[in-house]
């Protein structure tokens, strides 16, 4: 490039603040002067005046760059950073009802983690997700790395599911989704990505997910797969084919499944068909669901201090609408809302596929679990261990969430960077 594309590209990024949008800039301003450059000299100009020609078409550096920094400046979703927080603030008030002698404990290590999750969505804002996008193959040999661990390695057992101890925290299997979903983000948007080796790696890591007793977590990672893949670039053709193998291996283990079930797990699942007949044994708890959501007012009542299974875990929801009434459990139910529809809404204008990929694997996640998590507490879904992001008790479902949260704080911020090269489909 001339000198003097040289100094006015210079001139116009010295008008930029930020770092990273200045070299965005630099690098747009850098393309489209060659272009232009080019088209000059197919006219017959030669290369010093279509060099000239093509800086004049421009305009004047400083006006020009002043523009740019408007334009490519970072942003903050403060829509999305006010629901995080009310939801945050949220998970708090279960702690409130809780009758427990170690309360201030509960409290303290919730204020620990909410602070954990806050800090890890702001940091994740401030990184540029873009660098994640060649990572793919990273991604996948860690997530199938744990989950060999969790089939044939395991150091215990937690809600029936095997788990591998670190320090003070606790993995299992549905802590491998975060990092599958990554992969599938930076594989699905890359030009070598090829249709027979996704299908090839969705059936391994399933398998090793369902051998491992996962199937709550294959539901949520199958679905956040078949959103991805619907929101790619991938024919109608290849999705469908895809879709088709989901449903094959999810009816195909589910019928496994069921077949090969013990006689007290078969109770559990016809009790939740028909809780009064097994009110004695596993229908009791649906049965005293299903009566604490009747006997919940528009206010709640702090002082009925009814014992409610899991009240800070996988059914935080119940324990807001008891205790703090419909209303609070309304507003808390348009705070979920209005996270995943604010993820839908800026996915669908985003230019960039790759941050387009995340968004909606990242939407998918908190949602399957959110609707899940809900679902069981009006009966329309069977009672498993699911927590609800964001709100239960414990590290994992506040950094679950914060990491979603903050993707698409990373995403939001760069938004307007322009990008030149669409990624081709699967082939």
């Amino acid at each position: 490039m001339g000198n003097r594309k040289n100094h006015y590209v210079k001139k116009v990024t010295e008008q930029v603040r930020s770092k990273e949008a200045k070299e965005q800039v630099e690098a747009e301003l850098t393309y489209h002067l060659r272009e232009t450059q080019k088209a000059l000299l197919n006219k017959g100009l030669n290369e010093m005046q279509a060099e000239e020609r093509a800086i004049e078409q421009m305009g004047s550096p400083v006006h020009l760059g002043i523009q740019l920094n408007s334009l490519y400046r970072p942003k903050l979703d403060w829509a999305m950073l006010t629901l995080f927080l009310l939801i945050i603030g949220f998970s708090f008030l279960p702690l409130v009802a809780i009758n427990a002698a170690d309360l201030g404990s509960y409290i303290g290590k919730k204020s620990v983690m909410a602070v954990l999750g806050v800090a890890a969505a702001i940091g994740l804002m401030f990184f540029d997700y873009r660098k994640l996008k060649n990572l793919h193959w990273l991604f996948l040999g860690i997530g199938i790395i744990l989950l060999l661990l969790l089939n044939f390695l395991s150091t215990g057992m937690m809600n029936g599911y095997p788990i591998i101890d670190f320090g003070p925290l606790s993995f299992q299997i549905l802590h491998t989704l975060p990092i599958l979903f990554l992969f599938w983000a930076s594989y699905l948007v890359q030009e070598q990505a090829v249709f027979w080796k996704a299908a090839l790696f969705f059936l391994l890591t399933s398998a090793l997910m369902l051998n491992a007793g996962g199937m709550a977590a294959f539901l949520i990672y199958s679905l956040m797969v078949l959103t991805m893949l619907i929101s790619s670039s991938l024919n109608n053709k290849k999705i469908f084919g895809f879709a088709a193998v989901c449903l094959t291996l999810t009816a195909s283990i589910m019928a496994i499944t069921f077949t090969s079930l013990k006689e007290y797990q078969l109770e559990r699942f016809y009790a939740f068909l028909n809780p009064e007949k097994y009110s004695e044994t596993s229908g009791y708890m649906y049965m005293q669901i299903n009566q604490i959501v009747s006997e919940s007012t528009w206010f709640g009542d702090l002082s009925d201090m009814q014992f409610i299974p899991s009240a800070h875990t996988d059914f935080i929801f119940l324990n807001i609408i008891h205790h703090f009434g419909w209303a609070a459990g309304l507003l808390l139910l348009l705070a979920l809302t209005g996270v995943a529809v604010r993820m839908v809404y800026i996915a669908r204008q985003l230019k960039d596929p790759y941050g387009k990929m995340l968004l909606s694997g990242g939407v998918a996640l908190f949602v399957v679990q959110a609707i899940y998590n809900i679902g069981m507490i009006f009966g329309v879904l069977p009672s498993i261990s699911m927590s609800l992001p964001l709100l239960s008790y414990g590290f994992w479902p506040t950094m679950l969430g914060a990491l979603v949260v903050g993707i698409f704080l990373s995403v939001y911020r760069r938004k307007n960077f322009n990008i030149r090269a669409e990624p081709k489909s699967l082939h």
